[in-house]
């Protein structure tokens, strides 16, 4: 606030709100977000898009679809001890 370059502040979410926590416990959800960033500082800035080398595509895998929950907590459990940080578990 006592500064003179530009500066911009975003506000995705509330993590004491439920239903915003479980969103950000979502890739998907972050990704939007992150893109919703890119684009605004693009506009704010009048940055033109320039052309790039394609990137390789990402694969998503997902880990099981289960009728109980405690089966999926199962899943999960397994899934982060392994590393897997951003594994969650999605009502469907």
């Amino acid at each position: 606030r006592e500064t003179s370059m530009a500066a911009l502040l975003t506000e995705n979410g509330f993590i004491d709100n439920k239903a915003d926590a479980n969103l950000m416990k979502k890739s998907t959800w972050r990704q939007q977000v992150a893109l919703g960033h890119v684009h605004g500082i693009a506009k704010a800035f009048q940055l033109k898009r320039t052309e790039t080398k394609a990137t390789s595509p990402i694969y998503r895998v997902i880990g099981g679809a289960f009728a109980e929950r405690t089966n999926a907590e199962k899943r999960l459990q397994m899934l982060l001890k392994a590393g897997i940080n951003d594994a969650y578990i999605e009502k469907v």
